[in-house]
């Protein structure tokens, strides 16, 4: 566990405070006293620190919440009463009635929730801290309304926006005495309050939100913030409608992604979409020189539906739309979808739209809690508001290919004729200057025009996993297409470069017989006359064209390029003669360096030696295996109690020894059943058949563990009660390895003692990926000890690689990462901190979280 996880752990066992020489005391055996004190000084925005006594505020809300769900649970009351009675204790430490209706007085509250009512608000969880500041009081009363919101409505739905975010647009309002504010789709007004608190302006706020029960939390929450709001219960999409125009100088919102207008007049209206909709309404009710921001997912920037394409045209051509800016992976709580945020100005004719990467370390940063922060001061600086000389194409101080570029402005016409894409990689990799020798591969390739395979006709079956960088050879270990989804057929020379998941690895097919190609597989013809193909395949898979493969792809858990982009990577492409010539000097520079690969026959094949193997050791250890499954038996006969300590005055008790030594003869079966997964992940031994997930996750967590082990669930849709089946061509075998690393990993990185629990969550995840295939994301979240801070997808899934401190051999994430390739699938890590109801009324922490997205069936 890292400092930072450790002081956090500390600090919930003391209620938010403790003295600077018992954190010291703690953690002398990993850390010294000086790392501790700059460790502290260095986090001040985690960890309050003077010198003596260390507390940090956000675990405090922590630490009430827990212990307000601990009295929810232990009264079992009707919600209303629950959140009737918690509104009124907090009306009692606010010393304010709300509303005139939640009253403080004992004898007022229903009969059922008194005793409750006697436990909260005696608790010695409310801490003045709460109300000492206008900042901390949003804090404490946005995270306490959020859980109330969650326990009523469960997580799904809840679109809030992190304090990151909100910061940055309070830095973004205009200078005025007085700001008319519009928020459409408001919520409980949490962005509203947070930009009256967190900003300098005065604002005259106008919202609105349709869900009666957020209204009603929405009027309390401003009011406890004593915030004014001309808030309405009613539809943003009509009301958005009826609203003058020209008239306010900011419209903001984080509008629900993909939602549908259900109002009867959705139909003559331009988009069916609601954040399409109120986005496009704004425009004309902003005032002059009037600003407007609004989040969106990445997909409405260049999917190529008609909707989504009229409305990037529309808001391209309005001269309106200033900034686009893209923002980190994940860094909205409730989605791991990738998203931007769009920045309107009126006023000025934009001839040309900024593009800023705020995913750039150079504009954001990971929190030693995992979460994500941008560079707030930073990404303002870039922003100029109505420059009338906004002619400069390129800002040449800060673009330079594989220099961290983060901000250029685009000419509107360039964007124009794309299709008006309005992809933040895309122009970044488009403004490198090259030399005259390279060109972009549509000048020297063009797309194979292949047909499916006959459905009776079994070729070997080329998937992204079989692509190598270098050059197809071996087919012998190439597997058939055993499922009901035909691949392309082909027999010529051919490029193929992978489209999913960054798994490009650009290999040339010498058509020398008949092949079917995965449909995750881009298939090119070239000009033998023009192009030396080996040279070429070296050059695809060089870092320059790698790093504009990466910046090209689009979509967030399951990333892919198009082919039309990939004909756009540009290369080094000098005269054939030359392409053979640094060809063959590249292959004898490895030759003298000993890096070329040597194949090796074997007689025996690597299964069949671990297989035995495996074997052998496992005769030797069934010996002291069973030796220390008699153990407690004996000593229960001769009443010898497992408590006494080995050595007197010992720590370690007899029992602890024989716990200990069993659990590393089992850690022993871990790692010889993952060396097993590896050998069999191949290819070659890669089968997959249709089979229905749930019922099949379900089955193997089973017969994985004990109940005492672990509590988990299976969920579809994020809810118990989900009934769609969801398919996936999977190999079983492989698969179950999947299953098997991940509940081991939570059991063996849990919780210690504590129980231990896991939800597996599978939902459909193809809205907001653009391709013709369809995606099933597999959710898995354990409210464990989390992933050390510096452990990225990278980290996790290469080989041999050991997770910070832990003990880990490093296959796991290993062997997960091969088999979800062998899938064409993806893995990410989600950051922690998200709550998921896996069944109504009983919330689970995702300190744990992995996303992983594999082809659906139909």
């Amino acid at each position: 566990m890292d400092l930072y996880r450790s002081i956090e752990g500390l600090l919930k066992m003391h209620k938010g405070t403790v003295s600077f020489d018992e954190a010291v005391n703690f953690l002398e055996t990993r850390y010294s006293k000086k790392t501790i004190h700059k460790f502290l000084k260095k986090n001040k925005e985690y960890f309050k620190y003077d010198g003596k006594k260390i507390s940090s505020y956000q675990i405090k809300i922590e630490l009430f919440l827990i212990e307000l769900k601990s009295l929810i649970s232990k009264y079992e009351l009707n919600f209303n009463n629950v959140k009737m009675t918690v509104l009124t204790v907090l009306g009692l430490h606010l010393k304010k009635e709300l509303h005139g209706k939640l009253l403080v007085k004992t004898y007022r509250i229903h009969p059922a929730s008194r005793n409750f009512y006697i436990d909260l608000e005696a608790s010695s969880i409310w801490d003045d801290e709460f109300f000492s500041t206008p900042e901390k009081k949003y804090r404490f009363t946005s995270q306490l309304f959020e859980f109330l919101l969650t326990e009523e409505f469960g997580e799904y739905g809840l679109f809030t926006t992190p304090l990151t975010i909100i910061k940055l647009l309070s830095k973004l309002m205009p200078i005025k005495n007085k700001i008319k504010l519009y928020n459409p789709t408001s919520g409980f007004l949490s962005l509203a309050t947070a930009l009256t608190i967190y900003s300098s302006s005065n604002f005259k706020i106008k919202a609105s939100e349709i869900n009666k029960s957020i209204f009603g939390y929405g009027k309390l929450f401003s009011e406890i913030n004593n915030v004014i709001v001309n808030y309405s219960c009613t539809d943003s999409c009509d009301e958005v409608l009826e609203l003058k125009s020209s008239s306010y100088d900011v419209i903001l919102g984080n509008l629900p992604f993909a939602s549908k207008q259900t109002s009867p007049n959705s139909n003559n209206r331009k988009y069916s979409e609601l954040s399409l909709h109120i986005i496009s309404e704004s425009l004309s009710k902003l005032a002059d020189n009037g600003r407007a921001f609004f989040l969106v997912n990445d997909g409405v920037l260049f999917s190529l539906s008609k909707e989504k394409i009229q409305f990037r045209q529309e808001i391209v051509d309005s001269e309106m739309l200033k900034t686009i800016i893209s923002l980190p992976t994940n860094i909205l709580r409730q989605t791991s979808v990738k998203t931007s945020l769009l920045v309107f100005e009126k006023g000025n004719r934009k001839e040309n739209i900024q593009f800023i990467d705020a995913s750039s370390k150079l504009l954001s940063f990971l929190n030693p809690d995992k979460s994500i922060s941008l560079k707030v001061d930073k990404i303002e600086s870039l922003i100029n508001w109505n420059n009338a000389n906004d002619s400069n194409v390129i800002n040449e101080s800060l673009v330079g290919y594989g220099n961290d570029d983060f901000d250029l402005k685009i000419p509107v016409k360039d964007i124009q004729v794309r299709e008006y894409d309005l992809t933040t990689g895309k122009y970044i990799a488009e403004q490198e200057t090259y030399g005259d020798d390279y060109v972009s591969l549509d000048s020297i390739v063009s797309k194979r025009i292949a047909s499916l395979v006959n459905i009776e006709k079994l070729l070997p079956f080329i998937r992204v996993s079989d692509l190598n960088g270098k050059i197809l050879k071996d087919f012998s270990k190439i597997g058939l297409n055993t499922t009901s989804r035909k691949g392309k057929h082909i027999n010529k020379p051919s490029i193929l470069i992978g489209t999913v998941g960054e798994s490009f690895k650009p290999t040339l097919y010498e058509g020398k017989f008949d092949i079917e190609v995965s449909s995750n597989i881009a298939i090119f013809e070239f000009d033998q006359d023009v192009v030396f193909a080996p040279y070429l395949v070296q050059e695809l898979n060089a870092d320059y064209t790698r790093k504009q493969m990466i910046l090209l792809s689009k979509g967030s858990a399951m990333k892919h390029i198009s082919v039309n982009d990939i004909l756009s990577v540009r290369v080094k492409l000098p005269p054939l003669n030359k392409q053979k010539k640094i060809f063959s000097d590249r292959n004898e520079y490895s030759d003298a360096h000993g890096l070329s690969e040597k194949s090796e026959e074997k007689t025996i094949s690597d299964a069949e030696i671990f297989q035995v193997f495996r074997h052998e050791i496992g005769n030797i250890l069934y010996g002291p295996e069973a030796f220390l499954g008699k153990l407690p038996g004996f000593f229960e006969r001769h009443d010898i109690d497992l408590n006494n300590p080995i050595v007197k005055g010992g720590l370690e008790t007899i029992g602890d020894k024989i716990a200990s030594s069993s659990k590393s003869l089992k850690q022993v079966h871990w790692v010889m059943e993952n060396m097993k997964g590896v050998l069999y992940s191949s290819k070659e031994s890669f089968n997959p058949e249709n089979i229905e997930l749930k019922p099949f996750i379900e089955k193997c967590i089973d017969n994985e563990v004990s109940k005492d082990e672990l509590t988990w669930y299976v969920i579809v849709d994020g809810s118990f009660e989900g009934t769609t089946r969801y398919f996936a061509e999977i190999d079983k075998s492989q698969f179950e390895n999947v299953i098997r690393n991940m509940v081991v990993n939570a059991i063996k990185h849990g919780k210690g003692d504590e129980p231990l629990q896991l939800v597996v969550n599978i939902m459909d995840y193809s809205e907001f990926i653009e391709k013709e295939d369809e995606y099933i994301q597999i959710e898995f979240i354990n409210d464990g000890n989390p992933l050390p801070a510096k452990v990225n997808i990278d980290i996790y899934t290469e080989f041999g690689k050991k997770a910070g401190t832990t003990k880990g051999q490093g296959l796991g994430g290993f062997l997960i990462n091969r088999i979800v390739q062998n899938h064409n699938g993806g893995i990410e890590i989600i950051p922690p901190g998200n709550k998921i109801e896996p069944v109504k009324g009983h919330n689970v922490i995702s300190n744990v979280h992995f996303s992983i997205t594999i082809p659906k069936n139909q």
